[in-house]
């Protein structure tokens, strides 16, 4: 039992670790194979590639619009000096705007 697993081993280590006369033939063809695959998609990988920092560069834009959005409030259309100088308020709104008191008399 031992010579049949020492038999094995021995042919199984020089299967791996000598190679056999048709290696460099093997290995060349492999690496013609794989520049051709290469040529066949190279134009759509560097496509990709050259998309990913444009692909960044939108999402840093749009999260910072939206943080910027977010943390500065928005600016009222109408504010409380634009509502006490303006021209068409009422007499209610002058008092709501100018904090008067409409019981005491007016000076």
């Amino acid at each position: 039992m031992n010579s049949k697993l020492d038999e094995f081993f021995k042919t199984e280590r020089a299967r791996v670790f000598e190679p056999d006369p048709y290696f460099t033939q093997r290995v060349m063809a492999r690496l013609a194979a794989q520049i051709s695959v290469q040529r066949e998609n190279g134009i759509w990988d560097g496509v990709l590639s050259g998309a990913r920092p444009v692909f960044a560069l939108a999402m840093v834009l749009l999260l910072a619009f939206m943080a910027i959005q977010l943390f500065l409030p928005s600016m009222p259309e109408h504010g409380p000096i634009d509502a006490v100088l303006s021209p068409d308020q009422t007499d209610g709104e002058h008092l709501i705007f100018t904090g008067a008191d409409p019981s005491s008399p007016v000076r």
